[in-house]
């Protein structure tokens, strides 16, 4: 493990890793954080309808709201994620928090045959610390448990997993 100092004092980004954590080992084998929704690459200027357009011919019969939230996680993975970000995870069958550093801008990744999706875009992490589920308080527990697939840890959940990361 490495010194905690190497983690920004920033919030922390949250990436699931698919439904029910199934590709939770491949993030941390392959050193990545990843998403992909089978709707062809995201261009970086993209806009948000032309995204939410792509998510609507994929699943047809998702609400639109349902589309906009999927979208606005995409441009948020291809835009505001950035070399330095530290980022977490959830490892269920562990009960484990991983957190890390972001190490890469967008690389196309090939997930292989975890899911049904293809050109899948990943950031490169460095994988640093675990944390036990256990040891957290509800209130962060309750943050890693949002159903986003991405969204940023608040500052409190962020400074209660930065000061589990020493040693």
């Amino acid at each position: 493990m490495t010194d905690s100092a190497q983690l920004p004092d920033s919030r922390i980004w949250f990436v699931r890793a698919e439904r029910d954590n199934v590709l939770a080992n491949h993030f941390l084998e392959q050193g990545i954080v990843s998403m992909g929704w089978g709707i062809g690459p995201i261009r970086h200027n993209d806009s948000t309808g032309e995204i939410i357009g792509r998510l609507a011919a994929r699943f047809p019969h998702e609400k639109d709201g349902t589309l906009q939230a999927w979208a606005g996680e995409i441009r948020r993975f291809n835009r505001e994620m950035e070399i330095g970000d530290a980022v977490a995870t959830y490892e269920a069958q562990g009960r484990m928090c991983h957190i890390g550093i972001i190490r890469s801008l967008l690389v196309p990744f090939d997930i292989g045959n975890f899911h049904e999706y293809e050109n899948d875009y990943a950031h490169r992490v460095e994988w640093l610390y675990q944390v036990s589920r256990d040891i957290l308080s509800e209130y962060t527990r309750r943050r890693l448990g949002i159903p986003l697939t991405l969204h940023r840890l608040s500052p409190e959940a962020s400074a209660e997993l930065r000061g589990h990361c020493s040693g």
